[in-house]
């Protein structure tokens, strides 16, 4: 049987005129995260990403830019120390993070 991904992915929209893409990541119920930031796991792999992205037949040009929202469920194991999965509690009260951009021209981000 396989596992469930522990992050779920929803892309909103895909604009490769504007080389943008807007997801959501959500930290699933009953799954363990050394933080509760979404971005933490999501290395910024913009060669990878583009070539996942050509796969499915859509071409981004450079720089490309994500629109991302990170979402928490309720009963999302987060580490008290990010560096012992064993210490996780789970998040009582599901959040959703205001929406921020990633952007390849700005290593800031």
């Amino acid at each position: 049987m396989r596992s469930k991904a522990p992050y779920g992915i929803d892309v909103s929209a895909v604009l490769p005129d504007q080389n943008e893409l807007s997801l959501s990541l959500t930290l699933r119920s009953g799954s363990r995260y050394c933080c509760p930031i979404c971005r933490c796991g999501f290395n910024q792999e913009w060669d990878s990403l583009r070539r996942w992205l050509s796969h499915a037949g859509i071409e981004m040009g450079v720089p490309m830019r994500i629109r991302l929202r990170e979402i928490c469920e309720r009963g999302a194991l987060i580490a008290e120390d990010s560096n012992d999965l064993s210490t996780c509690k789970p998040v009582e009260d599901a959040w959703n993070a205001e929406e921020y951009v990633i952007d390849e021209s700005d290593p800031s981000t």
